[in-house]
């Protein structure tokens, strides 16, 4: 199972990567303009990205959603 994760904030933090997290663990990293697939264990988990120590809400997703 898997979601899609995708980044277009524009201009601001462009030269940052940002750090994905699943149910609290670092999964992946994702630039500017790209996109990333992450596996999800259960069909239903917990995301939060981080860019320089700022954190994003933890949201609900399901296998297959693209957030």
């Amino acid at each position: 199972m898997s979601i899609t994760i995708k980044r277009n904030t524009g201009w601001q933090g462009i030269a940052l990567k940002m750090c994905i997290k699943v149910n609290g663990e670092k999964v992946a990293m994702v630039e500017e303009q790209k996109k990333a697939e992450v596996n999800i264990s259960r069909d239903r988990a917990y995301v939060q990205v981080t860019q320089s120590g700022i954190k994003s809400n933890e949201i609900e997703v399901e296998d297959g959603d693209i957030v």
